[in-house]
């Protein structure tokens, strides 16, 4: 679950179209994607899941370079972001998978639009994107009372 957040970065949408095709994709699925992505992260940048699950619990405000590139290559790895750029659209679509109740999606995808407008369009680095993509998506579902999937 607090792998997504993450996302979502986060928050926080999969590589491209041509790396994962959502047709099918399921809730499961999707997660099990995320896990193994984020696991691959951070070994890369050789962030241990203690700090990940501090930062993520509001323990920690970890924000060394190691830590954002963590979450920048989660959201390349998983299509979130592209060329240092948000991938919005990709967003919804997950959102759609990943949340079951009209609710829940509403608010996703209200975070969606919110972070459209807080989030730069363009990011110095894949470090930078996932750290902002991330770090509104969090903000926004706290104020919504979103529980992250």
């Amino acid at each position: 679950m607090f792998l997504y957040a993450v996302l979502l970065v986060t928050c926080t949408v999969l590589c491209t179209y041509a790396a994962l095709d959502l047709k099918g994709m399921t809730k499961t699925k999707l997660a099990e994607l995320e896990a193994k992505k984020m696991s691959e992260c951070l070994k890369k940048f050789g962030v241990n899941i203690t700090t990940l699950s501090g930062y993520l619990n509001e323990e920690s405000n970890n924000t060394t370079k190691e830590f954002k590139c963590v979450l920048g290559c989660f959201t390349e790895e998983m299509g979130y972001g592209k060329d240092n750029k948000p991938l919005w659209d990709i967003m919804e679509e997950v959102h759609k998978i990943e949340y079951e109740t009209k609710e829940d999606k509403e608010k996703a995808l209200k975070i969606v639009e919110t972070c459209k407008t807080i989030v730069p369009e363009e990011a110095e680095d894949s470090c930078e994107l996932g750290f902002a993509m991330h770090s509104c998506y969090t903000a926004q579902a706290r104020k919504l009372g979103l529980t992250l999937e």
